[in-house]
């Protein structure tokens, strides 16, 4: 139980350590708030969509194989955000081009949120044993909350000390 909410919780801070670093990023290629917003609507609209499907999917299906593929695409996403990021795109592509990608991206993390979140949801149940349940609901809550606080602000202090680029590698290594 503990290497699974430890797990849970490193995932999570990789998770609001981009949200803070595509943020920025967005904002400096575009110099643009509307650009924020769509990086917002680009994520919501597929969880939103998928939401009922991905809740009966999770049911029906063994949920550890699940949770890793979840993972590996999520790993995926942020490779893509990688080479978005690289000295050859920026030099090749206008900011616009490149926040298109962007929000191409952020899409297809909202498609597997709409799937990991609840998957991580319902292997709680399955890992811990019944009598510490509330217990273990309680502290994986407390290390989500922990993670997503410091994930911003270590999103921020690595865009400060080792720039967009660097930053995407840590969060790579993370997931």
């Amino acid at each position: 139980f503990r290497l699974f909410i430890a797990g849970r919780s490193v995932f999570m801070l990789g998770i609001r350590m981009m949200v803070t670093v595509i943020g920025w990023w967005m904002y400096e290629i575009t110099n643009s708030k509307l650009a924020l917003g769509l990086v917002g609507l680009s994520e919501i609209i597929p969880a939103l969509s998928l939401a009922l499907y991905a809740g009966h999917y999770i049911d029906i299906n063994e949920k550890r194989k699940l949770l890793l593929t979840c993972l590996s695409l999520f790993v995926l996403c942020v490779a893509a955000l990688v080479f978005l990021s690289s000295p050859f795109v920026t030099r090749h592509f206008t900011g616009w081009e490149i926040a298109t990608g962007i929000c191409i991206v952020i899409a297809c993390t909202g498609a597997i949120r709409a799937f990991s979140g609840p998957t991580f949801g319902a292997l709680i149940s399955q890992v811990v044993p019944r009598d510490i349940l509330p217990a273990a609901a309680s502290i994986s809550s407390a290390s989500w909350l922990m993670a997503s606080i410091t994930g911003h602000a270590m999103g921020g202090f690595l865009i400060a000390f080792i720039g967009i680029h660097g930053s995407f590698w840590v969060i790579i290594g993370l997931t």
